[in-house]
C-alpha cells in the first residue's frame, strides 16, 4: 500500500497515513452530463481496450493530479495524440473533465477523471 508522510507544523515527520488507491471503471453517460461508473473496477490495460473500441472510462480517487495523469496515460495508449478538455458546459452541470483523441476524427468516447468537485455517479 502506498503511504504518504504527514509532517508536523515544524516540519518533523510523523506517522504514515495510507493513500487510497485509484480505481478505473468503464463508464456510461447519464443525464445532464453525468458519468456513471459501471461495476466492477477494471485495470489500466482493460481501460485501454475499452477506449480503443470508442467506449468511455473514468479514473477515480482522492488525488486529482494522479487521476488526470492516469487518464492521460490511458488515452495516450489507446489513441496516441490526446487533448485534455474541461467539462463541456453544453453537456450539463454534471459533466467531468476528460481526455479525448486529438484530432477527434471519427472516434467517440472519453477518458474521464475525478476531481475535488466533479465526481462520477
Amino acid at each position: 500500500m502506498v503511504r504518504g508522510k504527514i509532517r508536523s507544523p515544524k516540519g518533523m515527520k510523523t506517522e504514515s497515513q495510507p493513500i487510497a488507491p485509484q480505481l478505473i471503471f468503464q463508464a456510461r453517460l447519464g443525464t445532464n452530463g453525468a458519468v456513471i461508473r459501471v461495476q466492477p473496477p477494471i485495470n489500466q490495460a482493460q481501460a485501454v481496450i475499452i477506449r480503443q473500441k470508442d467506449g468511455n472510462v473514468v479514473v477515480c480517487g482522492p488525488d486529482k493530479k494522479a487521476n488526470s495523469m492516469t487518464a492521460r496515460d490511458i488515452e495516450q495508449s489507446a489513441n496516441g495524440a490526446w487533448r485534455r478538455c474541461k467539462p463541456h458546459i453544453n453537456a450539463g452541470p454534471n459533466a467531468m473533465p476528460h481526455y479525448q483523441p486529438d484530432p477527434r476524427g471519427q472516434t467517440i468516447g472519453h477518458t474521464f477523471y475525478e476531481t475535488d468537485t466533479k465526481h462520477p455517479l
